[in-house]
């Protein structure tokens, strides 16, 4: 049996996009146990800032130190357990939430945010920013996440600013935890 030139170009896309599906839905459960830790600090974070604001500051500092290390374990049990990559992959996330977190102190430092409901918003956003350019190289619902969580923070900043905390708790929290319940289903 022979294949013509068309056939042979057509199972090797075949097989170019079952790669990418493949590696998209990898993608999606390597993501989905870091929302599901940081949809639980959100919730617990912002809620604990809406009902002790003088210590906002301090429960933060110790929920975002918690969640990096939980997420640099989640990355290393996953690259010990399911993949053989090399640890390069790793410090590069490592590094990129070192970026982002020192953009946003930087970004402080600079415009001086005078409101609770500026300090809650930015990570929000910038977050919300880096799942949708994530997906668009990682996949769709990367995106969407991304634009949900900009969408909710922008609706609690504009819309509800005496409840943002609680907002944020609630749908910033939620948006994390559903998206990355929605990335475990593949």
């Amino acid at each position: 049996m022979e294949i013509s030139s068309d056939q042979a170009l057509d199972a090797l896309q075949q097989v170019h996009d079952a790669q990418r599906r493949i590696s998209i839905q990898m993608g999606y459960g390597r993501g989905a146990p870091h929302f599901l830790l940081w949809g639980v600090i959100w919730i617990v974070g912002f809620t604990l800032s809406y009902l002790y604001p003088a210590e906002a500051t301090r429960l933060w500092l110790v929920l975002d130190v918690a969640g990096f290390v939980g997420s640099v374990l989640l990355a290393r049990h996953y690259r010990a357990h399911c993949e053989a990559s090399s640890s390069a992959i790793m410090w590069r996330m490592v590094a990129l939430v070192l970026t982002a977190v020192g953009f946003v102190i930087a970004s402080y430092a600079i415009f001086l945010p005078h409101e609770a409901a500026q300090f809650a918003v930015f990570p929000a956003l910038l977050f919300a920013a880096i799942y949708i350019g994530l997906g668009l190289w990682r996949g769709m619902r990367w995106v969407v996440a991304g634009l949900v969580l900009a969408a909710l923070a922008l609706v609690g900043y504009f819309l509800l600013t005496q409840y943002l905390m609680l907002w944020m708790a609630a749908v910033g929290g939620g948006t994390l935890l559903t998206t990355g319940f929605w990335l475990r289903r593949g």
